[in-house]
Parts: C-alpha cells; sequence; structure tokens
C-alpha cells in the first residue's frame, strides 16, 4: 500500500499530456455537445419560434457524460433532463403564453382527457427526451472530457459576451421566450429572466390573488340595468389583423343589428390562461396558481356572480367540460353561482374533442331553457369547442369562407379557428331569434388569443395578445 508521499510523487511524475486530437474524438465531442440542440431549433424553424442556437445548459450533462468514471457519467441523465425541460418549457411557452412549471403540473392530471393532439404531443415530447438522454450517453462514450471541458469553457465566455446579440431581430417583444434569438444562451436562466417564478415557487399551485394589470372587458358594460344576463367567456377568440375577417366570423349577428337596442364592439389586450380569463372578467383579479380548493370564499365576495346574487338574481354556470378541471367545482360556487352545470349532468349530448367535452352547439338548448324559466338571470357560459388545436372534426358549419382570405395555404390552424368561430357565433345567432331571449343583454369576450403552432400565422392574422368582446342588448 502506497504512502501518501509516495502517491504524490507517482502525480507529479506522470506525464499529463493531452489526449490525441484524432477526428473521431472531435467527431464525438463536437457531437455530444451540440446534438440535443438540433431537434429543438429544427422544431423552432418549422413553428417560427424563438431559441438560442447552442444552449449552454446541455455542457453540464455533456461534461457529466464524458467523464472518466461510470459513476459520475450517470449523473449526466439528471443534468440532461433538467436541460431538456426548459428548452421544453421556453418552446411552449412561445405558443401557450401562460404555460409554465406549476401549470405543467397540474394540468398533467388532465391528461387522459385532453385533445387528442396535447395527448400525441406530450408522448412525442417524452420520448424525444428519453431518446436524447440515450443518445447522449451513447455519443459520449468516444468523447474527450479534457476537450469537452475546454470547448464548454470557450463557448460560456463567447455566450457572455454576446448575450445582448441576437441573430435575428424580427418579433422580439421580450415576452415569453419570444425574444430568445441568441446564438449561446442558457435556456434555464432564460426561463427565470421571464420572471415566472423559480422551479420550487413554481410548482407551488395554492392561488395566490394579484392586482388585476389588465383591462376588463366587462367593464365596458353597466351592471345590473337588464334582468337578464348572458355573459359568455368565448375559448380562443382573438382578434384580427383584418376587420373584415372578424366582420364575417360576427356575420349572421351583425345581420340582425335592428333587432338591438344596444350594440358595442373592442378589443383588449390579455396573457393568461382560460381561468385568468375568467378571474379577469368575473373577478378584476389577477391570479397565480390553481387549486381553489384551498382558498377561503371571502376571497371571492366581490366576484360579479356574488354581486348579481345580492341584486336579487338566480346565478348559473355552464360549461361542456368536466367540473374538476381548474377546481371549478369548488371555484364556481366561491364566485357565487348557485347552479353550475357541466358535461357530468349533461348525459347524452354529443361530445367534441376538446376535453371530451360537450359540443358548444348542443348547449343553445340548454342556455334557452334557463333564460325561459327565471325572471332575473345572471348566466355564465364559459365555451369549449374552439379549444386549440381546433379540429376539423368539430366543424360542421364551413361558412366562414378560409379561401377569401387566401388562409388555407398560409395559415391552415387560425382557419379552423375562425371557422369554428363562426359556427359558434352563427349559433349564437340563432339562439337569440327565439322568443325566450328577448330582453336578454348579452356579453361575449375571449379568453386569450387563440393559440397556434406556428407564430408566423399569429403574427399575420391576429393583433397581438389582443382578445375581442362584443356587447349587445335584443329588444323586449
Amino acid at each position: 500500500m502506497f504512502s501518501l508521499k509516495s502517491k504524490w510523487t507517482a502525480l507529479n511524475q506522470k506525464n499529463y499530456a493531452l489526449p490525441p486530437l484524432t477526428r473521431h474524438v472531435v467527431w464525438r465531442t463536437l457531437v455530444n455537445m451540440l446534438f440535443p440542440n438540433v431537434c429543438f431549433l429544427i422544431l423552432a424553424w418549422f413553428t417560427h419560434t424563438a431559441r438560442p442556437l447552442i444552449n449552454i445548459d446541455y455542457f453540464w450533462a455533456a461534461l457529466l457524460f464524458a467523464f472518466p468514471y461510470k459513476p459520475i457519467r450517470w449523473l449526466g441523465f439528471l443534468a440532461a433532463f433538467w436541460a431538456v425541460i426548459f428548452d421544453v418549457l421556453l418552446f411552449v411557452m412561445q405558443l401557450f403564453p401562460f404555460f409554465n412549471l406549476a401549470g405543467a403540473r397540474y394540468l398533467a392530471s388532465f391528461f387522459p382527457s385532453a385533445p387528442l393532439f396535447y395527448q400525441v404531443a406530450t408522448v412525442g415530447v417524452v420520448l424525444y427526451v428519453f431518446i436524447c438522454l440515450i443518445l447522449m450517453k451513447k455519443v459520449a462514450n468516444g468523447a474527450s472530457f479534457i476537450y469537452t471541458a475546454i470547448l464548454s469553457v470557450i463557448l460560456v465566455l463567447v455566450g457572455h459576451g454576446t448575450e445582448h446579440i441576437q441573430y435575428y431581430k424580427g418579433y422580439a417583444n421580450g415576452l415569453f421566450g419570444a425574444s430568445n434569438y441568441y446564438y449561446i444562451e442558457s435556456q434555464s436562466r432564460l426561463y427565470a429572466q421571464e420572471g415566472l417564478a423559480d422551479f420550487m415557487e413554481a410548482m407551488q399551485v395554492t392561488p395566490r390573488f394579484l392586482p388585476l394589470k389588465y383591462e376588463q372587458a366587462i367593464a365596458h358594460m353597466k351592471l345590473f340595468e337588464s334582468k337578464k344576463v348572458l355573459f359568455i367567456l368565448n375559448e380562443s377568440w382573438g382578434e384580427t389583423q383584418n376587420p373584415a375577417v372578424q366582420d364575417d366570423i360576427l356575420a349572421k349577428l351583425i345581420a340582425q343589428k335592428d333587432k338591438f337596442s344596444l350594440w358595442q364592439r373592442g378589443a383588449i389586450q390579455f396573457v393568461g390562461a382560460t381561468v385568468e380569463g375568467e378571474m379577469r372578467e368575473l373577478c378584476k383579479m389577477g391570479i397565480e396558481g390553481f387549486a381553489f380548493q384551498r382558498t377561503p370564499a371571502e376571497q371571492f365576495v366581490n366576484c360579479l356572480p356574488n354581486q348579481y346574487r345580492k341584486h336579487g338574481y338566480n346565478t348559473i354556470a355552464l360549461h361542456g367540460a368536466s367540473s374538476q378541471i381548474y377546481d371549478r367545482f369548488s371555484l364556481y360556487p366561491k364566485m357565487g353561482f348557485q347552479q353550475f352545470i357541466t358535461s357530468e349532468s349533461l348525459m347524452g349530448k354529443k361530445h367534441c374533442e376538446a376535453f371530451n367535452g360537450i359540443c358548444d352547439t348542443e348547449l343553445l338548448d340548454t342556455v334557452k331553457k334557463q333564460f325561459a324559466q327565471q325572471d332575473k338571470l345572471f348566466f355564465y357560459w364559459l365555451t369549449l369547442t374552439t379549444h386549440s388545436t381546433y379540429p376539423d372534426g368539430d366543424l360542421h358549419n364551413r361558412r366562414f369562407n378560409c379561401q377569401a382570405y387566401g388562409l388555407m395555404e398560409t395559415a391552415p390552424t387560425l382557419c379552423r379557428n375562425f371557422r369554428l368561430q363562426a359556427q359558434f357565433f352563427d349559433g349564437l345567432a340563432e339562439l337569440i331569434q327565439s322568443p325566450e331571449m328577448k330582453g336578454v343583454e348579452v356579453f361575449v369576450v375571449g379568453d386569450h388569443a387563440p393559440p397556434v403552432l406556428d407564430m408566423k400565422e399569429h403574427r399575420q392574422l391576429n393583433r397581438k395578445a389582443l382578445v375581442a368582446w362584443l356587447h349587445f342588448k335584443i329588444k323586449p
């Protein structure tokens, strides 16, 4: 057994020359460091989303995978997994701006009822993560730890020197990863810069109420003037760049303007999830966290349904999906709704793809029935069928002509959104012709702008982060 002195002597006498710089070593080292970026760059190119050319978060994984001792290499899986998580988040957040770690954790419980596209996409991401980890480990078998470390230091220094330089300055608004056109950056650092929360804070989903930083659309309506109010939060209804497109969507309502004693339209800016849109309009509050079971009812005393109840109105909410989503079974009674009609109580009605919920067109009779039975009513309807990814199978009304606006080839996703919106508003136009709806005041507003998988479509056709609203009153 060697003494400490003899070990030190042996170390001092050892030749520490760099390993041979062969073509094989160079190739393995470069691929080990840069391979994970390729798939995300291809994805960013196809979807017109932003991403740094090189995400330095993968350097830690590359170093660990190339480490000479096998037990240390297994830590590379954890480092690579961490890097991939933030890469996925910064991609998804550009398409769904309200999405973060807390939202991902909460919505995971609703995976079985999510639209097929989301299920396939989620499985695809999970498979990619595992394939990426396995390939990184395999490639690293021939990589040099020394050269990986040297190259990592060089690239980190280059990234530090170019951290404010972007290779593309197109749609750079600084929000939700949409300006991350950096050469070399850390996606986890960029995520932290978004101001969403650090990892541990983001995992807390207990609601925290905040002052509302956006305008309320319903502020344009004078409350309690009409005995019957139909308030609709319309899923994924945004404001269009071309006013003619919105006019076309609303064409059958516009054709009935002589039946209205009031007609107003507008748009407000908003970024957030559907439930945040609900809190915006119904409670005039911002929100972080969605576990509403943990929130005392006193937090919701000023919400609109509670106010209408105090003025003698019956308050009813309608949503075609499960009451379990966002804990609405707990949230709505606290807001002041006396009755909540959901998919659980609508047996026998046709289901559409969005969360396997009841189609909006199936609910028109439910709305009409409630207005026929009530003298004073505040009726809230959260729509569902226009939820992304706007499945073509849920379309039965193709009145909206996408070809007239050149959308079939350039914007197929928003073409479906516009058609589904036209289908919904055509149904609403038919509903308000019913005698039961005379004298009803109607307010419709989007929850958030329509998410799309190609940001180029969004930039060309929708006004950035704007949702539309419509207010009219049917003559008695």
